[in-house]
């Protein structure tokens, strides 16, 4: 552009009369205007004499609001260049100019030195920083503002930080003498008007030498105040005025005193520097209002020290209703002061209890508790543990392991009990499991084993038996080959166990162990159903053998085929015998039984057993046993009339996880209406290692209860009706019964319908149901079905159940977590003894039987295991540096280092098939036409570059000959990019030379121990995404391959939508702060679940899905049978 004179530039812009008078005598020319892309603009400007750095930021903002530019910035020159002490002077009084730049330029720079002092020493700027900030700064920052400086006042200096405990250079001195010389060396120049300028000269050396100055800005002369009032933070407080809650003011309120908690604070300044406008929400949890304070930039130190996020305050404002921009209740703040904070509330029984039954919000659309609120709220109270028993899924598990971890670390102890709030369906009493797509065409294997004792988690194997079966072509079968191995568990057998068995510590000194003998048992059953005589007795002594593995993270031994039990199908065919062992069923069918409690004699009994009984059940298929049985099918299970009561279970240890997976994963894939349902022959089938409550009021034991209640009114008679065969069958499918406080179930009272009219009636079941445990030797918990945290929380719930269309939403139901002391009085009418055992000692007596250190994920990372991964990455590595790099068989020392150094860390840590499978996947997708993205971190690991992953190259900058393969690394440091570097024909052949490098390091991507998990993003076209995931099934099996679950939960619009439209339908006001703090509250709560555009979960070949997550269909559809984790 043409020059064009500072007074005529001014003069064309909409600036003030006050500003524009202020550039009068400013001699110069603008040279320059240059927009860039991100909306910067600079503007180059040749001056007689620095500018002023107030009125150079006065000028910039003022050229932003004209232009509705993002950033100006004035870029000046002279006609004379400053020495070096001029230089630095004037960059230290431009300190707050440059910060100003630094936002656009580089925002963590910024925010490191936007408290920093500027000063000079000697012929550099000093930097005076925070203890923080001084840590954090390096000479990078400080080239970067060298780098700035040169750019825009053509000054060549230095930035340093003070060390610590130098006094400050007054920098005022130095802005003065600088300004002074530089005009006067202006007037020498130019004669015209030489007086005036001599006279503004002195005026303007005056006012810097009256006013101080720090960070280039002038600071107001202090002002002589009130006293500060006794006990008040800022302003002025009448002792008068009372407190009135939040929720009472209105627009007629005029002055008022309110305390609260702030959230949402800002701040900033206005007014052309000269005010700080503080805004916040306050809230007393009652209701919430805006409030606004504006102060003195010199006030701003001693009003944030009150005023964060969390604090809480008493403040005296007025309360108006703001009807020209917010349009909502406000309260202008005229003083603040420190208040109590809000009691948290604290258990202070001696010995506390244990919340059995808690929801997060990952139970969708229901709860609002957040995981780690939770955990923590449990922790603080002192319980030692706490259950996460969402409906239907296991999602919290990860953040409350998380948690529970970090709580460790600051030397909290909770435990975890891991659990969820099934849905269960009685489907009635199978006599055979997992039989569906099972036939005998094969035949069947009989097993039995002999054992230490009773208990599977406790008790080991010391013999199996395994006798196969085969068709005899007469409807009938005939024993064939048999597997008979003792074992030795490596503990000595008991003297009882001796007697029953006859087997002794000595016979098996020598036998292999349970681990070995179940490999080679698996592998002899092959896919035949397994049948025995309480047949869950040994299957289950054979899954704990299998998950006793030397490491926690070792592959387990899974034990999960079809079964059939004859104890069952002798009482569904033989229901007249005095008893169902197995002697007495054998001696009844004359079934020899040689050598009872030897499992090779009873394996073949019951096989034998097994022949006779199902040629008399003259059915074809295992399916059809069931059906004799009066089972339900698949088809009746998901069933819309279909009864469902609600059950929790609780994974004890290893095992108990792994099967909590597995009917998580069945009831989502296979039961799903509605809800996730569990039949009851699922959950018998994969019942080891679970504990089984009741649950709540819509769980079988209370719905019993309630039925035998409301037949007579009366607990005995209750009671009595609840001694049939049925309720007894019931009942010994619990490990423990659930009461709840009778607010839980106050709903009962509202429904004419119930029965139940008084909270008299609602003890009463509750009596009815501890009574009934007592009878059964259960376990009896009271239990919170918690739903959020504080009773506080419950207004988060209602605005749930009004969004979805409840009608007794506004029905108040205390879901809170409760303290060991509401749990006592709760349920006082027990009686005390029965109240502590209900409160404090049956939930302990569950805890305890919970393993303390059970993880939902194992520990580390699991690839897939591809047993030529590290030799292939390997030779596609050097391979590549040799075609690129090569010479004579030699790769450059640079290169070669960084390939040994990245393979040794890509190796040893089983990265390798990572690699691998990404450069798979990435040759494929270019053999067949379409290229692929790389981002994210990967970029920074040269293997990956040469595995052909990605593009871009880590090394430093350098150029390398595509014809002779000579290269050339930069060595001085001044390129950061290869692309960079000069032009350059080979010195070798005269080719011309590549130019590459971005010289990144490669602990960017693996870390500085080079053991972090690898970040590989590839991004593949959209319509060649799906073939990538087929190619990836391909490679490890669908059975191994999962698209990765997302999960969909209320986000801020959402959240602050369903609060309005509440009080909408209620025709209530709310202020906005209200509805942005009720909002958070239902943030982050689960609606429903998706699938990632394109994560695949890959699990290796010796392990299963179930090791890990669950799976389920996203969103709970069958649509196009996408199982995702």
């Amino acid at each position: 552009m043409k020059q064009i004179a500072i007074g005529d530039f001014v003069n064309k812009l909409q600036l003030t009369e006050s500003l524009r008078s202020q550039f009068v005598d400013i001699k110069g020319h603008v040279s320059k205007v240059n927009i860039r892309k991100n909306g910067t603009v600079t503007v180059s400007c040749l001056l007689e004499s620095p500018c002023d750095p107030d009125l150079l930021c006065s000028l910039e903002e003022a050229l932003e609001q004209v232009w509705s530019a993002c950033d100006v910035i004035i870029s000046q020159r002279f006609p004379q260049k400053m020495n070096a002490a001029e230089s630095a002077c004037y960059a230290a009084a431009l300190g707050k100019w440059l910060i100003r730049h630094l936002w656009h330029e580089d925002a963590l720079v910024a925010s490191l030195l936007q408290d920093a002092v500027f000063s000079v020493q000697g012929e550099a700027v000093q930097l005076l920083l925070s203890d923080a900030s001084r840590q954090v700064v390096t000479q990078q920052h400080l080239r970067q503002l060298e780098t700035m400086m040169k750019k825009h006042i053509n000054a060549d200096l230095s930035y340093i930080i003070q060390p610590d405990g130098e006094a400050k250079e007054d920098l005022c001195s130095y802005a003065h003498r600088m300004s002074r010389d530089h005009r006067e060396r202006a007037n020498r120049a130019h004669t015209s008007g030489k007086e005036k300028r001599k006279e503004m000269t002195a005026a303007n050396n005056h006012q810097q030498q009256t006013k101080p100055m720090i960070n280039g800005s002038v600071k107001n002369q202090p002002e002589r105040r009130k006293p500060r009032q006794n006990g008040v933070a800022w302003g002025r407080i009448n002792s008068d005025l009372t407190r009135v809650p939040i929720v009472d003011l209105n627009s007629e309120t005029g002055l008022a005193l309110i305390e609260g908690q702030i959230f949402d604070f800002e701040t900033r300044t206005i007014s052309d520097g000269t005010r700080r406008l503080f805004k916040f929400n306050l809230t007393d949890f009652t209701s919430s209002i805006s409030c606004i304070l504006f102060a003195r930039p010199a006030d701003e130190e001693r009003i944030q020290a009150e005023l964060a996020d969390g604090a809480v305050i008493a403040v005296a404002a007025e309360i108006s209703f703001d009807a020209q921009f917010s349009k909502d209740l406000q309260a202008r703040v005229l003083g603040i002061q420190k208040a109590k904070p809000f009691a948290k509330r604290t258990d202070s029984e001696l010995l506390r209890r244990i919340e059995l039954h808690a929801h997060t919000k990952m139970s969708a659309k229901d709860a609002t508790c957040g995981t780690r609120e939770l955990v923590e709220c449990a922790a603080f109270m002192g319980h030692e543990a706490v259950a996460i028993t969402d409906h239907g899924v296991v999602q919290a598990f990860p953040e409350a392991a998380a948690v529970r971890a970090e709580l460790q670390k600051k030397g909290t102890s909770i435990k975890i009990i891991y659990g969820l709030e099934g849905y269960l369906v009685d489907d009635g009493q199978p006599v055979a499991w997992h039989c569906e797509q099972t036939t005998l065409a094969h035949g069947f294997v009989a097993i039995d084993v002999e054992t230490t004792g009773l208990d599977p988690a406790t008790d080991r194997l010391i013999e199996i038996a395994a006798v196969r079966f085969e068709p005899d072509g007469q409807g009938g079968f005939i024993a064939g080959d048999r597997l008979c191995q003792l074992v030795n568990p490596g503990i000595p057998v008991s003297e009882k166990s001796q007697m029953l068995t006859g087997i002794t510590t000595e016979m098996i000194a020598g036998a292999p162990s349970p681990l070995s003998v179940l490999e080679k048992l698996n592998e002899w059953i092959g896919d035949r159903p397994v049948v025995g005589h309480n047949v869950f007795f040994d299957i289950n002594f054979l899954r704990y053998e299998g998950i006793r593995t030397e490491k926690d993270t070792d592959p387990t031994i899974k034990f999960n085929p079809p079964l059939i039990d004859t104890l069952a199908l002798a009482r569904l065919f033989l229901p007249d015998l005095k008893n169902h062992r197995l002697g007495q069923v054998a001696e009844h069918l004359r079934v020899p039984l040689d050598q009872a409690h030897r499992a090779e004699s009873d394996a073949l009994a019951c096989g034998m057993v097994f022949s006779q009984l199902w040629q008399r059940s003259q059915v074809t298929t295992i399916d059809q046993l069931n059906q004799l049985a009066g089972c339900l099918g698949q088809d009746e299970v998901v069933g819309h009339n279909q009864t469902v009561y609600h059950v929790i279970l609780q994974a004890k240890d290893r095992l108990g996880l792994y099967h909590l997976y597995r009917i998580v994963s069945d009831s989502h894939l296979n039961f799903f209406h509605m809800r996730p349902r569990i039949p009851r022959s699922l959950l018998t089938y994969y019942k080891a290692g679970l504990i089984v409550g009741s649950a709540c009021e819509r769980g079988e034991i209370f719905q019993s209860a309630l039925n035998a209640y409301r037949s007579s009114y009366d607990v005995q008679q209750a009671l009595q009706q609840l001694r049939s065969p049925e309720a007894l069958r019931l009942a010994r499918f619990y490990d423990y019964f659930e009461i709840q406080p009778l607010d839980n179930n106050a709903f009962y009272l509202r429904n004419p319908d119930s029965g139940l009219t008084t909270t008299e009636d609602l003890q009463k079941i509750n009596r009815v149901i501890f009574e009934w445990g007592r009878q059964m030797k259960k376990w009896v918990c009271a239990t919170g079905d918690v739903h959020f945290v504080n009773p506080d929380d419950e207004i988060y719930r209602r605005l749930l159940m009004h969004d979805m269309g409840y009608d007794d939403a506004d029905q108040p139901t205390d879901l809170s977590y409760k303290t060991t002391g509401e749990m006592l009085d709760a349920f006082a009418y027990l009686g005390e003894t029965n109240a502590r055992m209900a409160v404090i000692d049956h939930p302990a007596a569950i805890a305890a039987q919970i393993s303390a250190d059970l993880k939902p994920f194992p520990d580390g990372s699991f690839p897939p295991l591809i047993e030529q991964a590290a030799d292939e990455v390997r030779n596609l590595t050097w391979s590549a540096a040799l075609a690129v790099y090569g010479r004579e068989g030699q790769v450059p020392e640079t290169v070669r280092d960084r390939i040994e150094r990245e393979l040794a860390s890509i190796i040893e840590n089983g990265f390798a098939v990572m690699y691998y499978i990404s450069h798979k996947l990435v040759k494929k997708s270019n053999e067949d036409g379409y290229i692929v993205g790389s981002r994210g971190s990967v970029g920074s690991s040269l293997v990956a570059t040469l595995c052909g992953i990605t593009e871009v190259n880590p090394l430093p900058p350098h150029h390398v000959c595509p014809h002779c393969h000579h290269s050339i690394f930069d060595q001085t440091g001044t390129f950061g990019s290869g692309y960079d570097l000069p032009p350059r024909d080979c010195p070798d052949c005269g080719h011309v030379m590549n130019r590459d490098g971005q010289d990144i390091p490669f602990e960017t991507f693996l870390g500085f121990n080079g053991d972090k998990q690898p970040d590989i993003d590839l991004n593949f076209s959209g319509e060649y995404q799906p073939r990538a995931h087929r190619f990836i099934e391909e490679m490890f099996g669908s059975s191994h391959t999962f698209r990765a679950g997302t999960i969909s939960s209320y986000a801020e619009k959402n959240a602050q939508a369903i609060v309005r439209k509440y009080y909408e339908d209620h025709s209530q006001f709310v202020t906005q702060a209200e509805i942005r703090r009720l909002s958070q509250g239902l943030i982050g709560v689960k609606r429903t679940t998706g699938q990632h555009p394109g994560g695949i979960v890959v699990v290796p070949k010796e392990r299963e899905i179930y090791d890990f997550t669950p799976v389920q269909h996203p969103a709970d559809k069958r649509i196009n049978g996408t199982i995702t984790t």
